[in-house]
């Protein structure tokens, strides 16, 4: 099936997602990888322990001194890649 933007979300996915799986799934992988913006506006990425509540918070610890900590602080954003 070819991606059509433009079209309805129900023609993406054949089924929707069972929140049950996900957290099984997102609780199977106990690591991640944290990517953030550095200060100087450049993507650092860094492989994480996490944990994820069932209302599906991710929670992750590390030290104030990191990367990691500077970059949420100044830019409270991050994406974050779980699997496999």
């Amino acid at each position: 099936m070819s991606f059509n933007a433009r079209a309805p979300a129900s023609v993406w996915y054949s089924r929707a997602v069972n929140p049950a799986k996900l957290l099984e799934f997102l609780r199977s992988h106990r690591l991640a990888v944290q990517a953030s913006i550095s200060p100087n506006a450049g993507p650092q990425a860094a492989v994480v322990g996490f944990a994820i509540s069932d209302q599906f918070e991710i929670i992750f610890d590390t030290l104030e001194t990191t990367r990691k900590a500077q970059n949420l602080r100044n830019i409270p954003h991050i994406a974050l890649a779980n699997g496999g």
